[in-house]
């Protein structure tokens, strides 16, 4: 059977067509050689960022595994959940320490940035205006020039454009 699903073009491997039918039959084990797969490395930086509480277990022995193994990403860690509840909390009182802390860790090149701007991300952490309604704008303003592109020019950009607002 293998070899007919190889000619129909199925370019997988057998453990995906393992992990599949196990899904199929609703079992969470699907043969000898179906192991858990590694999260790539976006899906770690989300796990970072989680609330610990919120993690199903196979993940938490993971993180703690990453810890044990690597325990700067867990200082990391701790330091971008302080970065997130100063920018939450609106008072900037901690950032000059968090700068400090994060110079000497996993995250200091993110440091090294904050510092260079400082008083853009002091203003961003106190001041209640946000430019989201306007990036919201350039958004719609780019999706339409990307769905004419080549197809007409300015005039036509410009009366769709007043046509949708």
């Amino acid at each position: 059977m293998w070899t007919e699903i190889k000619l129909r073009g199925f370019e997988g491997s057998k453990g995906t067509v393992y992990r599949w039918t196990a899904c199929q039959r609703g079992s969470s084990t699907a043969g000898p050689n179906v192991r858990w797969r590694l999260p790539s490395r976006r899906n770690c930086a989300w796990f970072l960022s989680k609330e610990p509480t919120s993690l199903d277990k196979q993940t938490e022995r993971f993180l703690h595994h990453l810890y044990d193994n690597a325990p700067e990403l867990s200082n990391a860690r701790k330091l971008a959940r302080r970065l997130a509840a100063l920018i939450r909390g609106n008072d900037d009182a901690g950032l000059d320490q968090w700068i400090e802390d994060a110079s000497r860790s996993e995250l200091a090149s993110l440091a090294q940035g904050v510092g260079r701007d400082i008083e853009a991300v002091r203003a961003a952490i106190n001041q209640p205006w946000s430019t989201s309604p306007v990036e919201g704008q350039i958004n719609r303003l780019k999706t339409i020039k990307r769905q004419m592109y080549g197809r007409s020019g300015y005039a036509l950009l410009k009366n769709r454009l007043l046509a949708a607002a």
